[in-house]
């Protein structure tokens, strides 16, 4: 889920909002990145987080919408996630003021608001008939362990 982090950023710098991203999974789908991460000594997980961010940092990314982006990168202690490189991205006027630009409305945050709820479906297969594939589960799981109980004598030590 590579891509994730990426759309909601660029979702988010389409409409000028602050984001936050906990990327998981990294990968360098076109090997460009990996050999120069490896050759530094930074393991691509991290290598492509650096990137992430450092696409927010553009010097184009979100003015279209008057605003330009902080990017902070937090640790989350391990214990908690392995996955622990929170990326910040911080909304600013392009004039350097802390305030976001005042020019947005409220439909516009709805409408990002879907494009990201799609983008998290997509990533997750998620899809409205979530119910009956949770109803289809049980009686799955239920057949496969007869199944498994049936045939386990076939593969005991003798």
């Amino acid at each position: 889920c590579q891509h994730l982090p990426d759309e909601t950023l660029q979702i988010s710098s389409l409409f000028g909002v602050n984001a936050a991203v906990l990327p998981c999974c990294q990968k360098d789908h076109d090997g460009s990145w990996k050999a120069a991460g490896k050759t530094m000594g930074i393991p691509i997980g991290q290598l492509m987080d650096i990137l992430t961010a450092g696409k927010m940092m553009s010097w184009t990314t979100g003015q279209n919408v008057g605003v330009k982006y902080q990017v902070k990168m937090k640790h989350i202690d391990e214990k908690i996630t392995p996955q622990n490189r929170l990326i910040l991205c911080k909304a600013v006027a392009l004039d350097g003021s802390d305030t976001i630009a005042k020019n947005r409305s409220n439909s516009k945050v709805d409408i990002a608001h879907k494009k990201l709820e799609r983008a998290y479906k997509r990533a997750h297969h998620h899809t409205d008939d979530d119910n009956m594939n949770l109803s289809l589960s049980l009686p799955s799981a239920i057949i496969g362990l007869c199944v498994g109980m049936l045939i386990s004598p076939l593969f005991r030590k003798r």
